[in-house]
């Protein structure tokens, strides 16, 4: 699990050198109530950057006010994002609140798949709880930001989630507090928790990262339980070699493809049966 925050013009340009985070969405525009329709946040170069150089995990979050049809707020989401050229490096969010929400899930799910085709991969839906699931937002094929607050507005220090509960179980990232405190910034923050790891973020991003850090061999064929290796077939896997991640993993162990074939990797230091396996 990552910790990470989400931030816009409501903090400083440079509070992405402030606090601790292993992520950091931006705020890029959209249609806040009382700002013009054309309003981006003049500090998202600078926040995003800042995030990216400290992590190497950043996103930009659209804010749709749905006054307008979503191929209109599709094109000037990811306008914006080329004019900063970061496609293919940082998440895309659509974030699907206030008047939008009257819009339906079909004008979301037009406005995600419009954001799809013009950046080349998946932005990633952030809505309450509720609106998930009154609205079956899961149901649209993209993955699924959760904003529930089960302490409300108590302060929580650090990245605390105790007391606090999901509302919707198969998010990718969940927004648990906007009364956030951490080290380094007086002011209050949303903190947010992204349910993988650093690849599982950047798969989201566009990037298609390699796989590294894992054992040059995988195991071909799929079992129950990747941790039980011995007796398995392996086949060997040029280093450096593109693995794609298919999102499934066993603790140490991802499933991966490569060459038509898929089956496990093991990543980190190998553990006595899976150096036993590979030397067979």
């Amino acid at each position: 699990m990552l910790n990470g925050i989400d931030v816009s013009s409501n903090q400083p340009a440079n509070i992405c050198r402030m606090v601790d985070y292993d992520f950091a969405i931006v705020k890029m525009g959209g249609n806040p109530h009382g700002y013009k329709w054309s309003y981006t946040n003049p500090s998202a170069m600078q926040q995003v950057t800042d995030a990216l150089k400290r992590s190497g995990c950043a996103g930009l979050y659209w804010f749709c006010w749905g006054k307008l049809n979503p191929y209109t707020e599709a094109n000037r989401f990811v306008r914006e994002v080329k004019k900063l050229g970061l496609i293919g490096k940082v998440m895309l969010v659509v974030d699907y609140e206030a008047d939008a929400i009257k819009r339906g899930r079909k004008w979301l799910g037009r406005l995600c798949a419009r954001v799809e085709k013009l950046a080349g991969y998946k932005p990633v839906i952030y809505a309450s709880g509720s609106v998930i699931e009154s609205q079956k937002l899961g149901t649209l094929g993209y993955p699924i930001w959760c904003a529930n607050y089960s302490k409300g507005s108590t302060k929580i220090a650090g990245y605390n989630r105790n007391g606090c509960t999901l509302y919707y179980k198969d998010a990718v990232m969940w927004q648990y507090t906007e009364y956030g405190y951490l080290k380094g910034y007086v002011g209050r923050l949303d903190l947010d928790a992204f349910f993988g790891d650093k690849l599982d973020f950047q798969r989201l991003c566009g990037s298609d990262p390699k796989v590294t850090g894992y054992t040059t061999k995988a195991v071909r064929y799929l079992y129950r339980n990747p941790k039980k290796v011995l007796g398995q077939r392996l086949v060997r896997i040029p280093k450096g070699a593109k693995l794609e991640y298919l999102g499934k993993k066993s603790g140490n162990w991802r499933k991966v493809r490569y060459n038509g074939r898929s089956g496990w990797v093991y990543r980190g230091k190998p553990t006595a049966p899976v150096l036993k396996a590979i030397k067979e």
